[in-house]
């Protein structure tokens, strides 16, 4: 199935199968319905999530999983340009302040590329 489209106008394909699991949790001693979603993208790299969203459609949650892609880089992004692991707290307040500004920082750089690249503005160096 078609899932989003990528970079230069491609389209990203994979084959997905979903199936409804179930997880005991041996302190209430109750099961939980979760589904679990296998995808195989066109390259075969085979990518498993579970998933807990009743009635959702297999497209959906195919798409669900694909977004995934850009939580990753974002994270990827925010430890290599801002320093988002390099923090040396004792107090869970200080590590609150420090991901509330690598955040903000995140946010304007992407505001700021966002501006660059809609008024075509390239610097060469």
């Amino acid at each position: 199935m078609k899932i989003r489209h990528q970079s230069k106008g491609k389209q990203l394909f994979a084959w997905f199968h979903c199936r409804e699991v179930y997880i005991f949790n041996p302190l209430t001693e109750k099961r939980q319905a979760l589904q679990l979603l296998i995808g195989k993208d066109v390259d075969g790299t085979i990518k498993y999530s579970q998933c807990y969203k009743p009635g959702a459609s297999i497209k959906e949650l195919a798409y669900m999983q694909c977004k995934r892609f850009f939580i990753e880089k974002s994270f990827r992004e925010g430890e290599k340009e801002l320093g988002l692991n390099e923090y040396q707290t004792r107090s869970a307040q200080s590590w609150h302040k420090h991901m509330a500004m690598v955040m903000l920082a995140q946010l304007f750089l992407n505001n700021q590329k966002l501006l660059c690249y809609d008024e075509k503005v390239w610097v060469t160096t």
